[in-house]
């Protein structure tokens, strides 16, 4: 399934969905970006056949420079997890990782993918989409703003030693 191609500067990025051809690189990342989760190709695989997570890729030339993953619950999971920040009830999107290679950073990859997170989120018929971020990431929180998300709560627990911000955009009228 291809999806959102586009030119971001003087580079083609496509959008797909992620599959199993992709698990090796998604790990690669993961690992970089997120090794507090201890990634395994086993742990992603899992992820993809559950049923409730879906992973987007970003391509160029063919090889992954970028993701985000989508888990969809609902919001009492999301409660308990967060207490004591209250979120929205319904069918609830979160989004678990969005990362994308150094070298192809400040090149829009990173809003490609949130928008197609975002798109598909209402797809599902997501009521409202929450996202955590590490406080010192500022470059990260100004891209969700951008999106429409805000800060809602701090964790109550740290994540690599930092503070932890849960961050929600609505899509309720």
């Amino acid at each position: 399934m291809r999806k959102c191609l586009r030119l971001t500067g003087l580079l083609r990025v496509e959008v797909v969905e992620g599959g199993k051809k992709h698990v090796k690189e998604l790990f690669l990342l993961t690992e970089e970006f997120f090794p507090y989760i201890q990634p395994s190709e086993e742990l992603i695989l899992d992820r993809m056949n559950s049923g409730s997570v879906s992973y987007f890729v970003a391509l160029f030339e063919g090889k992954v420079v970028g993701f985000v993953d989508v888990e969809f619950n609902d919001s009492s999971v999301f409660d308990e997890l967060h207490k004591p920040v209250v979120v929205e009830k319904g069918v609830q999107a979160k989004i678990l990782g969005l990362a994308v290679k150094k070298d192809f950073q400040k090149k829009g990859i990173g809003s490609l993918l949130l928008k197609k997170a975002l798109s598909f989120s209402k797809e599902k018929q997501a009521s409202s989409v929450v996202m955590l971020v590490k406080e010192s990431n500022k470059i990260a929180q100004k891209l969700y703003e951008r999106f429409g998300f805000s800060k809602k709560g701090v964790l109550q627990r740290e994540l690599d030693g930092e503070r932890v911000l849960l961050f929600s955009k609505s899509f309720s009228n």
